[in-house]
């Protein structure tokens, strides 16, 4: 496999037996995805004006090449320069002299299959295992863009079925929530929590199903801490001021805190200030105070407490 012909293919053999182990591992059929694709542009209309939009069909390359056609490896074993490649013979001299290349016509849509029963099939099995556009692969570039990725059906399974089931328990996490729990999420969020509890129990629950990722981190965070600064700005507890990136007291503008710019979403100011809460020393201080201060018995006496 990858034979040593000329300039090419000098590899140690420990890396060799890395290859063959791969080979071994990969099966009788080996599948390589190759990001070739792009979406055709389309027309949409807004009123009286065209808009370019990306459209739902997906268009592949008449033939796409593989590039580079050769490389060159630092061996991690021996430590050379090894250039990698399948020519067709030693003397580059020779007119009839080419090296072989990787082409996935358009019809294979971005997919190139080797069947590994036919030992012809080897070579370019090892060369894009070494390839530095292989995401993954035993020799990744990872100053270039990966290309492609080999297809491991198994493991993409079970990577499926963990987001599914991750999905499902965030919907039941989602579905089992109270009135007050759905109200301290839409809080959390930077939402509207006065809307209908009907209408937030929707957001909730299509968030755990669309963006499950992002609902987990918001469970896994201090709910309760981003809840109260929501509540305590719509009530002018604490009020924020974007000019100064700074969180001040509603009642006489002191200032409580400036932070690091966030992405300016209403979630990205809580969160930032509900991290400066709970990681400064007086947070707690503040946090408990803008509880007090959010008590109905103590509305008229706000201005009076805050000095």
């Amino acid at each position: 496999m990858l034979e040593a012909i000329g300039r090419y293919n000098h590899i140690s053999e420990k890396t060799r037996e890395e290859l063959q182990a791969r080979l071994q591992k990969a099966g009788k059929l080996v599948e390589y995805r190759f990001d070739i694709s792009h979406f055709l542009p389309d027309i949409a209309h807004d009123g009286e004006n065209e808009v370019i939009v990306r459209s739902d069909k997906k268009v592949y390359p008449r033939l796409y090449t593989l590039r580079p056609v050769t490389f060159n490896i630092i061996d991690k074993h021996s430590k050379q320069s090894v250039l990698i490649g399948l020519p067709n013979g030693s003397d580059e001299s020779d007119a009839n002299f080419s090296v072989a290349r990787v082409s996935v016509p358009e019809y294979m849509r971005g997919l190139l299959s080797l069947d590994l029963t036919n030992t012809d099939n080897w070579d370019m099995f090892a060369l894009l295992e070494l390839h530095p556009e292989h995401e993954n692969g035993m020799y990744q570039n990872k100053n270039m863009k990966a290309t492609f990725r080999r297809v491991d059906k198994l493991q993409d399974a079970q990577q499926s079925y963990s987001k599914r089931e991750q999905r499902a328990d965030a919907v039941a996490v989602a579905r089992n929530k109270n009135q007050q729990e759905v109200r301290d999420f839409a809080a959390a969020m930077g939402w509207d929590e006065t809307e209908d509890y009907t209408l937030l129990k929707d957001q909730v629950l299509q968030m755990a199903e669309e963006d499950t990722a992002a609902f987990a981190k918001v469970e896994q965070s201090n709910i309760s801490y981003a809840a109260a600064i929501k509540r305590a700005m719509n009530r002018q507890v604490i009020e924020f001021v974007p000019l100064e990136n700074k969180f001040v007291w509603g009642s006489n503008k002191q200032t409580i805190a400036a932070l690091e710019r966030s992405d300016g979403t209403m979630k990205g100011i809580i969160d930032r200030f509900k991290d400066w809460l709970e990681t400064s020393k007086n947070g707690e201080e503040i946090y408990n105070r803008m509880l007090s201060l959010m008590k109905p018995e103590k509305a008229t006496a706000a201005k009076a407490e805050v000095k």
